[in-house]
């Protein structure tokens, strides 16, 4: 299992965090800073992850073309120079609109695949 199991990111409501708390946040992140990004496109977005990537085309995260993601056809736009801006970041929008949690190490916030949970 990569990384010990599937994590929930939670819902796509913003959490408040500070600027500390972002930074943080996307200073660790696997999908983030900490790794390169993983920079998922689809519809002509680059992103550095795929919660934003998805939070976004779904209008539940308020992206900012040109800062967090690159419009590969945005002809006018220096598209690799963005990708760096992007990487060299201190945080991206998205990283607010998720539970922080991609990249722990706590077992307890792990789960096997295939596997039911049940709350209550």
């Amino acid at each position: 299992m990569h990384y010990g199991g599937w994590v929930d990111m939670g819902d796509f409501s913003a959490r408040g965090r500070t600027k500390d708390e972002l930074y943080a946040l996307f200073k660790k992140c696997p999908l983030g800073k900490s790794d390169g990004g993983c920079w998922p496109c689809w519809n002509g977005q680059i992103h550095i992850c795929a919660r934003s990537l998805c939070g976004t085309l779904q209008g539940l995260i308020p992206s900012k073309k040109g800062v967090d993601f690159v419009d590969i056809f945005d002809e006018t736009a220096n598209k690799r120079d963005i990708m760096m801006n992007i990487l060299n970041s201190d945080y991206i929008t998205a990283c607010d609109y998720c539970s922080g949690d991609f990249g722990t190490t706590d077992p307890a916030k792990r789960r096997k695949p295939a596997e039911q949970i049940t709350e209550g």
